[in-house]
């Protein structure tokens, strides 16, 4: 894979992907500081779910990165 559509590449999984880290990392800073708020809770498991979904996507598209540069 060329050098730019891979830069391109992780730079579209990072802007979709950081977003999720944040809002889920407050989520559970809140949680740990003892301040339960419902309705952050409610939005942060199926995005929790989101996001490991996510992670496989990703982890599956690097194989592939990898698989095309060992060719």
């Amino acid at each position: 894979m060329p050098t730019l559509k891979l830069v391109g590449a992780m730079a579209l999984l990072v802007t979709v992907g950081a977003p999720m880290v944040w809002y889920l990392w407050e989520v559970l800073n809140e949680l740990l500081a003892g301040q339960v708020n419902g309705l952050h809770t409610f939005v942060a498991l199926p995005l929790l779910v989101a996001f490991v979904g996510f992670l496989v996507l990703v982890s599956r598209a690097v194989l592939r990165w990898d698989a095309r540069d060992a060719e």
